[in-house]
């Protein structure tokens, strides 16, 4: 149950995430840091899906190799939420300052 909530926050995040950075690219305020996505940031109907594809990706490793009601899936879900929440408070912080992300 507990492990649950941490992925439904991860999840939430990640699509907070999302929006922030299809939000000031759109306005061309920002780029996208990241590599893997930075070349579709310009279209967003491939950056949303590659990016919840890249997210299904991760929970769908963590279900595979992790026992359900294991600690290691409550950690790893804890860990993700904790990653992807410490991106959308930086970004929210850049965002603010006027930086890019």
């Amino acid at each position: 149950m507990l492990s649950t909530l941490f992925l439904i926050g991860y999840i939430g995040l990640a699509g907070a995430d999302l929006g922030q950075t299809m939000h000031c690219v759109g306005a061309g305020t920002c780029t996208e840091a990241n590599p893997i996505l930075a070349p579709l940031a310009d279209y967003p109907a491939w950056y949303g899906t590659t990016k919840a594809l890249m997210t299904t990706g991760v929970i769908a490793a963590v279900q595979h190799y992790t026992k359900k009601g294991s600690k290691k899936r409550l950690w790893s879900y804890i860990g993700l939420a904790v990653a992807q929440g410490v991106v959308v408070a930086l970004n929210a912080h850049r965002l603010h300052q006027g930086e890019h992300l």
